[in-house]
């Protein structure tokens, strides 16, 4: 395969096919793209120790000794405006275009946005990125009190962040349960426990009517039943939906995101996808 094979997307997914290639004796050419300007690095942390302490740094899933020493072109920085499936190639966004024998799509996921008046504010923030954490902890700073809208994973886990770092926190779930995609009822009580128990406000049954703000910035999410819920930023943490745009355009077939076999391939056998796509 002289134009070997070239990963759409440097998170976990698409550094650990990046290895795998190497591990399982591949030798020609790999390829990995990221949109982002870093060394790719884990995310679970972000939510944690990162958007607490000021000095914290991203901790990269490998070295970069790792992709030099595997022989893998790691190219940050760089966006795919289409796949050409016929040539075999990608159009890169600002010009060129890069071969590829076999295509991996590790294009991952994105915040799901909550259609809410007030929600162009500054302030008004989703976690996803380096980017986005590093604007959080900036917020984090700046803010005496904290609206989270989500019961999920990373929303319990940015509360109770903000909480241990001081900061007034309420955290609104629109289900009656914490976590109900995820636990049983029982597990879900004992969190919400020990949640409330480090001062976080935990409303379930609860829906956000709109957000308010000052001179550009929010200061309050709004509840259905009216309460206004101070706030100098609002978390939203509800979900994610795959990045499947680069995949549809290109006319590959997509069930909730990218559709593939047992074998990841997709409806074009040449290209593959793995990860949260």
């Amino acid at each position: 395969m002289k134009n070997g094979v070239v990963i759409v997307g440097a998170g976990h997914a698409g550094v650990q096919a990046a290895a795998s290639l190497r591990e399982e004796g591949y030798d020609g050419p790999v390829i990995l793209i990221g949109d982002e300007n870093e060394l790719p690095y884990h995310k679970p942390p972000l939510s944690k120790t990162f958007i607490k302490d000021q000095q914290a740094k991203p901790q990269p899933l490998r070295g970069e000794a790792f992709y030099t020493g595997s022989a893998i072109d790691y190219r940050p920085g760089l966006r795919v405006e289409r796949i050409d499936v016929g040539g075999r190639r990608l159009e890169i966004s600002g010009g060129g275009v890069l071969p590829f024998e076999r295509l991996v799509l590790a294009t991952g996921a994105r915040p799901r946005l909550l259609p809410l008046p007030g929600s162009e504010l500054s302030g008004v923030v989703s976690l996803r990125s380096l980017g986005d954490a590093r604007l959080i902890r900036e917020l984090s700073a700046q803010s005496e009190e904290a609206v989270i809208l989500g019961g999920g994973f990373i929303g319990l886990e940015i509360a109770a962040t903000l909480t241990a770092a001081g900061r007034k926190v309420t955290l609104v779930e629109a289900v009656d349960r914490l976590l109900g995609r995820a636990v049983a009822p029982v597990i879900a009580g004992h969190v919400r426990k020990r949640l409330e128990a480090t001062g976080v406000r935990v409303l379930t049954g609860t829906t956000i009517e709109r957000l308010e703000g000052e001179n550009g910035r929010v200061s309050a999410a709004i509840t259905s039943s009216g309460e206004r819920l101070p706030a100098q930023m609002v978390v939203i943490g509800i979900g994610v939906v795959p990045n499947v745009e680069l995949a549809e355009a290109a006319g590959i077939a997509i069930a909730n995101g990218i559709r593939v076999d047992q074998q990841m391939r997709t409806s074009v056998p040449e290209i593959l996808a793995i990860g949260d796509a």
